[in-house]
């Protein structure tokens, strides 16, 4: 039907542009919750409507049922607004009725949606750079600025699976650019892994570094009409010229590792069944929130939930890796997110990861079967 096609590409749409949080931020609390209990009621009721449903078993679920379980335990703040209770229901909506979303969607279809939302990056530093958390740095409708390199590395990843060549150019310039001026070094860092896995699988893709080196040349071409970061664009600018190692410097700052150290003792404290829910998502005690998926469930919900997690995209890595030479686009999503995981906590309130992470599932299903019966 119809209707349900629209549903889903709709239900793509609130999650990969991250509608939800861009409204609660920009507009008001209200269009936020609104548009949060849109995309639920959208996809509880996708999943009724799907006439062709199947099993909805993933391990998604149970790390939902474990981290949101062993969280609860030292969860001690005063829940006044059943604010647990809600992110709770919203991730096992997500991870249950959207395995069959994930199941129907294709791959140029998530490139499209993407591709459109890393425009909303490059509109964001164009003509509204006011409207960025970290002025300097756009971010579009992901507000932070590595969300938005994740989202662009992401559609770069998925571009080597569109067979339309000039398509798939055109998009690559776009995530390209649109990474660039994210300013994020996880980003740039990523993109070239992926470009040399590239050209390991195909000789012909040698010639793709050039999207790279078209992209900066329009970063320093708009350089004096866009609000840039100065100390990122002059780290980048003396990377590219090959000098000036103090300005190099600025990309060093601030590091991760600085902040993840913060909460090690945190995490050695209570290692089996954590700190409770958001007490590593928080800003408290002059700490500034874990930025680093992998801790937050460690530290919040315990080592039990934390292994399940490592298990779950540890398999997913070496499943992709071993159909690479096919589908190369399935373990480039995949590295994309085990890596982008170490720089962010949102894992469980902003769904894009955790629905990109169902769709490769299901994708290395679909393909595991096709290849039993053949």
């Amino acid at each position: 039907m119809f209707i349900i096609q629209i549903i889903r590409v709709f239900i793509l749409i609130l999650v990969l542009w991250n509608i939800p949080a861009y409204l609660l931020y920009y507009f008001s609390p209200s269009l936020g919750s609104l548009s949060s209990y849109l995309t639920s009621a959208l996809l509880i009721g996708y999943y009724i409507l799907d006439n062709r449903r199947e099993g909805i078993s993933n391990p998604f679920i149970l790390i939902g049922l474990l981290f949101y379980t062993f969280s609860s335990f030292n969860y001690d703040i005063i829940d006044v607004d059943n604010y647990f209770l809600k992110e709770f229901l919203r991730f096992m909506i997500v991870v249950s009725c959207g395995t069959i979303l994930a199941r129907r969607t294709n791959f140029k279809e998530i490139y499209t949606i993407l591709a459109l939302g890393s425009l909303s990056i490059i509109v964001n530093a164009f003509f509204y750079p006011e409207a960025s958390l970290v002025m300097g740095r756009a971010a579009g409708f992901y507000l932070n600025a590595n969300a938005a390199g994740a989202i662009c590395v992401l559609g770069y990843g998925i571009s080597y699976s569109i067979s339309n060549k000039q398509m798939r150019l055109i998009g690559q310039l776009l995530f390209t650019f649109a990474g660039i001026i994210t300013f994020s070094r996880t980003f740039i860092v990523i993109w070239t892994i992926i470009t040399i896995f590239s050209i390991i699988r195909n000789k012909k893709n040698i010639l793709v570094p050039i999207i790279g080196v078209f992209a900066f040349a329009l970063l320093f071409s708009f350089a004096e009409e866009l609000t840039l970061s100065k100390e990122r664009f002059s780290a980048i600018q003396s990377i590219v010229d090959g000098g000036n190692s103090r300005n190099i410097k600025a990309l060093q700052e601030d590091s991760r590792q600085d902040t993840w150290a913060k909460y090690y003792n945190m995490i050695f404290d209570k290692p089996l069944f954590g700190h409770g829910f958001t007490m590593f998502q928080r800003k408290t005690n002059n700490l500034p929130g874990v930025h680093n998926t992998y801790l937050m469930i460690l530290g919040e919900a315990g080592i039990i939930p934390f292994l399940l997690f490592i298990f779950i995209y540890s398999k997913l890595l070496l499943k992709s890796w071993g159909v690479f030479k096919d589908t190369p686009y399935l373990f480039n999503i995949t590295l994309i997110l085990v890596i982008y995981m170490m720089t962010g906590h949102t894992y469980f309130q902003n769904f894009y990861m955790v629905l990109l992470s169902m769709f490769v599932f299901e994708s290395l299903k679909l393909k595991m079967l096709s290849n039993t019966k053949l």
